[in-house]
């Protein structure tokens, strides 16, 4: 499934994340919805531009091994070797190095605080009071689309920075 839950309305998306839940088979999913990868998610399939690197776990943990593995690893990448040295010619490159690396952490933050709007417009939306006012049920999904449009387009820019 490619970005299964992309255009749905929450009522459909609920229906396909239980349909999903409930198969016994194996899904193979590519998404940006963080919601869907934690509710579904089993084994993680990691695909970079060198490997592949398989997580027996849920998304979730697989994001706390991320974090960990990059904690672990920070001192070592302050260190550099002869063969680093030619990938660090100059202040330049160094500089935009840690600059990518801080849009990588600005991403990440902006991503993670519209993901829980996200989770609070939905909830909202749930809500019967609301649900019953036809302009305030279209200003929250309005609000809803925007923010998982922009949230889609920084998964991108991050994923493309991440690459690098």
């Amino acid at each position: 499934l490619d970005e299964p839950t992309n255009h749905l309305d929450i009522q459909t998306r609920e229906v396909l994340e239980e349909a999903l839940a409930e198969y016994t088979g194996t899904i193979i999913l590519v998404s940006h919805d963080r919601y869907l990868l934690n509710k579904l998610s089993t084994r993680i399939f990691e695909v970079t531009r060198d490997s592949v690197n398989v997580y027996d776990c849920g998304f979730t943990e697989y994001n706390e091994r991320r974090k960990t593995a990059a904690v672990v690893t920070a001192p070592r990448e302050r260190t550099v070797t002869e063969s680093q040295q030619s990938f660090y010619k100059d202040k330049k490159q160094r500089s935009d190095n840690a600059k990518r690396r801080a849009r990588i952490r600005e991403l990440e933050k902006q991503i993670h605080e519209n993901e829980q709007k996200m989770a609070l417009l939905e909830k909202d939306m749930a809500d019967p009071d609301i649900a019953a006012d036809f302009e305030a049920i279209g200003a929250k999904c309005e609000e809803y689309d925007s923010l998982k449009a922009l949230t889609e387009a920084l998964t991108d820019e991050w994923l493309e920075l991440s690459e690098e």
